[in-house]
């Protein structure tokens, strides 16, 4: 009978059986892992490959083009007539090459310069201000240092005479003592706290350091580039009367020369003979400092900008310096360097 509950019991029992727990196999996983990494590189392996092909498509391309310009040019060449055109289009590009580059030169020496004695300046500034930040603080410290111990010293006092006044006859005095006590361990709290505070503060300036040089002010940006303004102007007024700077232009926005007009041989001999003259004419314009001066002093006078952080000023502000009038002497250059970008002015500028 006994037998008979035991199998009854266990029949109405609910017995939830789970299948084993399967071991999770890490390396499976792994290595699904690795292979998905594996066909991320190769994907981006194969756009490489692409752009790369695609890179020298564009290569082969360009190669194709300049190889055909110098076919080109050596038939040119070869001909007495084109190939003086020729050699007259690149000296003119040569002519404005040495004037763009006569200008940048310019204004990379005056940066330096100007950077030199503004970092200068800034360093001197700076250890002023470390300096005297350094003393406030040394002094602020030291004061604490002096609070402290004599907050301490009167403390201890007031220890021995609270362990003095031990008698019963002197239970007033004690509980008097024993609230000064109380109130000196709040105000040697109070002072190390302080100490503390002033302690991190020098070794905080000690971390520090000193600011970095921000580089060129606002000011001095303004003053290069009207430096390099009114030398460009120079060097156009200069080489004015040759007649050459709208030839030079025109050679710019081409990068082939101009077959189409007929030019006799001596024409286009004198022409080179004057492009000649005119690089000696823009060499020249390097010892005109003091002319450079003045036109940049009058610049500074009429110039305006659009914005406070603006380094280039208006060129229609300046024309008042730059545009001379159609009554003005031949020498002058009817021409705003600024606006006309003559010599890629705009890229030159700070």
């Amino acid at each position: 009978m006994t037998s008979y509950a035991a199998l009854r019991n266990l029949l109405r029992s609910r017995l939830v059986l789970s299948p084993p727990e399967q071991p999770e196999d890490g390396r499976v996983l792994q290595l699904f892992h690795n292979r998905a990494q594996l066909k991320k590189a190769y994907g981006q392996a194969q756009d490489e490959i692409h752009r790369l092909r695609d890179r020298i498509k564009l290569q082969e391309g360009a190669t194709a083009r300049v190889r055909e310009l110098l076919e080109s040019l050596e038939e040119r060449l070869a001909v007495p007539a084109s190939g003086l055109q020729a050699l007259v289009h690149y000296q003119l590009r040569g002519l404005w090459g040495l004037a763009h580059s006569r200008i940048g030169t310019l204004v990379r020496e005056l940066a330096a310069q100007r950077e030199e004695l503004e970092r200068r300046t800034h360093a001197a500034e700076q250890n002023r201000l470390v300096f005297e930040e350094q003393q406030k603080r040394q002094r602020a410290l030291a004061e604490a240092e002096r609070n402290n111990a004599d907050v301490r010293i009167k403390l201890a006092a007031v220890q021995q005479q609270f362990a003095s006044s031990r008698a019963w006859w002197k239970y007033f005095q004690r509980r008097a003592l024993q609230r000064r006590r109380h109130a000196m361990q709040a105000e040697q709290v109070a002072a190390e706290a302080d100490l503390h505070c002033a302690r991190e503060a020098v070794e905080e300036l000690e971390r520090s350091g000193s600011v970095e040089f921000p580089g060129l002010s606002l000011e001095a940006r303004r003053a290069i580039n009207r430096v390099a303004i009114a030398y460009a102007q120079l060097i156009a007024r200069r080489l004015a009367p040759t007649q050459l700077i709208e030839p030079v232009s025109n050679a710019m926005r081409r990068s082939e020369p101009d077959y189409s007009g007929a030019a006799e041989g001596a024409a286009l001999l004198a022409q080179m003979t004057q492009i000649a003259s005119a690089c000696g004419i823009v060499q020249a314009c390097g010892g005109s400092a003091v002319e450079v001066k003045q036109i940049s002093d009058r610049l500074r006078e009429v110039a305006r900008y659009e914005g406070d952080g603006a380094t280039v000023p208006a060129a229609d502000s300046l024309d008042a310096v730059l545009w001379a009038p159609a009554d003005a002497p031949a020498g002058l250059s009817r021409a705003n360097v600024l606006r006309d970008d003559l010599w890629d002015l705009e890229q030159l500028l700070l």
